[in-house]
């Protein structure tokens, strides 16, 4: 992200301060970008909505959560981070 002063009062403006801080969080400007890529967001207003939920939800709490969100981001598909770590959990504990 630059120095550059964000004019937050144009849509346009908005949309990247919000980038700004979702950049600032781990694993959620990944988890953003799933989100628009899957729910089809265009518009300036649309991703707005989904950078506000975004942000507005937890924290991407592990690596494996993240990686999830990354290989959705790229056409591949996810998996439920709580039923890998218990398949893992069971074969170190068998």
């Amino acid at each position: 992200m630059s120095d550059e002063v964000i004019d937050q009062d144009r849509p346009e403006g908005r949309l990247e301060g919000l980038r700004a801080e979702l950049f600032k969080h781990f694993g959620k400007l990944t988890r953003f970008e799933a989100l628009c890529r899957e729910r089809g967001a265009m518009t300036v207003e649309e991703k707005i909505r989904l950078a506000e939920e975004v942000l507005a939800s937890s924290s991407t709490g592990t690596v494996a959560e993240w990686y999830g969100h990354h290989l959705r981001l790229q056409g591949k598909e996810s998996f439920d981070v709580d039923d890998y770590l218990a398949r893992r959990a069971g074969k170190d504990g068998a």
